[in-house]
């Protein structure tokens, strides 16, 4: 049977008059959103945003009739009592439900869950300040319950009625606080409206998620919710979160063991922004129709310092354990949530992004910060408003990590032991993987990058081209060989001239210069003589800054393409890595320069 709630709105026409009054009626109802059949709704809240009051309705298809005067603007919102406890919502429970209370005048506040009979299951006491207060309520009776918040001269009850069992007990938790809104000089308990308010409607129904449609209402309307229902899985809920209750956009996501960069069952993870503070979130387990709610347990630990390859920045760690005591952070920001539920093991990262590669001028040794936008419950971004990108590869990473351990003794079989989540994301710009193949940059420039992320969607990156990229001109700079690895049996061989004094030198073939093609710069050496087990090393000439570009350089074993060379050509070992030749004999050299991909070096030596 549909319940309809007539609200009321007093004024102070009667002093004026006959006061004219116009009304707008809301209708809801909700539809399954896979099979598309009707749903019958336990309760709608009405929030109106513009006035910041609310009430509840019940289903299973509820309407509400707004009656507002049309002579005054301005109304009585209804009495003005000290004390008040606001209806919970959803109401009927299944387990765990929210209420407000309202207080004039800061103090003492006794705040008690009972039964029918008069039996007290939970009872906190709270110095609180005036204004607008948060509590959650959890509850495993099944029954009709009260809720009573009493000061020492005012008191306020409401009733609760609970149909499914909650967690493992009763417990009524602080959540939050906030200011009321005041008009025509007095607070309200009383939902109000008056024509252009927006206001916002949350459904609730047992087996499905939260949905909230936002609207002006100018006439009268029907709305539909369309339900997505509760799939089973781990969710992240909490009042320092965008979700206190089960939403589709808080369920953890399956995903990859960085150690064998494969899919794992039963490692899950999150990214979600946080808000600092005690009320913290819950990690919540969903199975059916049974839900179990879990927190820290007392080993989950700050972690100042992380082992290799971990996040630079402090961070938590631990296990969860069956428990409504919240996970909470040190100040508000992203974070990566990953649990491994075979051990019951959590991480909890502050999350900063950044990028990371050959490609930009860090190379791959530390990463290029990026600036995060401010903190949203919803929506965050990170930014470089030019970054110059060579040719090469790169990543994001966050917080100067690579990935954060669960646990390193879990045997996963086949000699592998550990599970960690990957710190980073890779593939491609445009389907970002959480531990990719490292990303390909092959149009040098300057760029701006951006990576997004909204809840539930996940993150996009896009990088946008500014201008080209300014590379270093290696036209005309000559390079020489050098060392006692250079054989003095070479016709155009020398005493090395120059400070180093070692060895021998040979200016490489086309008068030292190099050929080029496109950004790509080659000197060759060809048919020289080395000599057996003596260092050599290859160098702008005489070591010396280039008078075309101020650069210079001196190149070993490092710059080496083993792959492509002779294996006579072996490093002569820390710390100068010179090149050395197993047999004498003639041999090729090649040094490529790629001016595009941060001046990246490669010598190729090959016998003749």
């Amino acid at each position: 049977m549909q319940k309809n709630i007539y609200i009321v709105l007093f004024c102070f026409g009667f002093l004026l008059g006959s006061v004219q009054s116009q009304t707008i009626n809301l209708i809801f109802t909700a539809q399954d959103s896979i099979t598309m059949d009707p749903v019958s709704l336990d309760s709608v809240m009405v929030h109106n945003i513009t006035a910041s009051c609310d009430t509840v309705i019940y289903g299973p298809s509820p309407s509400l009739l707004l009656v507002y005067p049309t002579v005054v603007d301005e109304y009585m919102q209804g009495r003005n009592d000290q004390l008040n406890i606001l209806p919970p919502f959803p109401n009927p429970s299944h387990g765990t439900a929210y209420f407000e209370i309202t207080l004039q005048e800061p103090g003492p506040v006794e705040v008690s869950l009972f039964n029918i009979s008069g039996v007290i299951l939970h009872k906190c006491h709270l110095n609180l300040q005036a204004g607008l207060h948060l509590f959650k309520v959890e509850s495993s009776e099944n029954t009709i319950l009260f809720l009573r918040a009493s000061t020492v001269s005012y008191s306020s009850t409401v009733k609760l009625i609970n149909i499914g069992n909650g967690s493992s007990g009763n417990m009524i938790s602080y959540m939050a606080y906030k200011q009321m809104v005041q008009k025509s000089e007095s607070y309200s308990d009383y939902f109000v409206f008056s024509p252009g308010d927006q206001l916002s409607y949350t459904s609730a129904q047992q087996g499905y998620y939260w949905d909230n449609i936002i609207d002006i209402p100018l006439d009268d309307t029907v709305y539909n919710f369309i339900l997505n229902p509760v799939i089973d899985g781990w969710y992240i809920i909490g009042a320092s979160t965008a979700y206190q209750e089960l939403n589709k956009n808080s369920m953890m996501q399956i995903t990859r063991n960085e150690i064998t960069q494969q899919t794992d069952s039963n490692l899950f993870e999150l990214y979600i922004p946080v808000i600092a503070g005690d009320e913290g979130f819950n990690i919540v387990e969903v199975a059916g129709s049974s839900l179990t709610t879990y927190g820290p347990d007392t080993d989950f630990l700050t972690v100042l310092f992380g082992l290799e390859g971990e996040p630079l920045i402090p961070f938590q760690r631990g296990s969860y354990t069956e428990s409504i005591n919240p996970f909470t952070v040190p100040f508000d920001g992203m974070y990566h949530v990953a649990i491994y539920n075979q051990t019951r093991k959590v991480v909890v990262v502050p999350v900063h992004w950044g990028m990371i590669g050959a490609a930009t001028y860090n190379l791959w040794n530390s990463s290029v910060p990026m600036i995060g936008s401010p903190f949203d419950l919803f929506t965050m971004s990170w930014t470089i408003d030019s970054i110059d990108l060579m040719n090469g590869e790169w990543k994001y990473r966050y917080s100067d990590g690579w990935k954060v351990f669960l646990d390193t003794t879990v045997n996963l079989g086949g000699g592998i032991t550990g599970v960690s989540v990957n710190a980073n994301l890779g593939e491609s710009v445009d389907s970002l993987v959480p531990g990719g193949n490292n990303i390909v940059n092959n149009l040098p420039g300057i760029y701006t990058s951006t990576l997004e992320y909204i809840l539930g969607s996940g993150y996009q990156a896009s990088l946008t081209f500014i201008d080209s990229l300014q590379v270093t001109p290696w036209t005309g700079v000559i390079c020489d060989a050098v060392g006692p690895g250079i054989s003095s049996d070479n016709p155009s061989a020398i005493p090395d001239p120059s400070s180093w004094n070692w060895g021998n030198r040979i200016i490489a073939d086309n008068g030292g210069v190099p050929s080029s093609i496109g950004n790509l710069y080659t000197w060759t050496w060809t048919s020289i003589i080395l000599e057996a087990y003596e260092g050599f090393k290859l160098r702008t000439l005489n070591g010396l800054p280039s008078p075309v570009n101020n650069m210079y350089f001196d190149a070993g074993y490092l710059d080496l393409n083993v792959a492509a060379s002779a294996p006579e050509i072996i490093d002569g070992g820390p710390p100068n890595h010179n090149l050395i030749a197993t047999v004498k004999a003639s041999y090729t050299i090649v040094l490529h320069i790629d001016a595009a991909n941060n001046n990246e070096r490669e010598i190729i030596i090959t016998m003749d």
